[in-house]
């Protein structure tokens, strides 16, 4: 994962820290791999670097 870290991630950026397609990230989040979290006031999902961590330490 690149030095470029946040508290938390669009799914977009999220792939892209982890080099994978957004595509497969989110066949991830369905397949319940990876937790998103929506924080008050957005529409969006997002997910925490804490989150990505842990995945790729499981081994991806």
């Amino acid at each position: 994962m690149t030095e470029n870290r946040r508290m938390a991630y669009s799914i977009k950026h999220a792939a892209e820290q982890v080099d994978i397609s957004e595509r497969k990230l989110r066949e991830l989040i369905a397949a319940g791999h990876i937790a998103t979290v929506r924080p008050p006031g957005t529409s969006h999902p997002k997910i925490t670097h804490a989150e990505l961590e842990a995945w790729l330490e499981a081994g991806s």
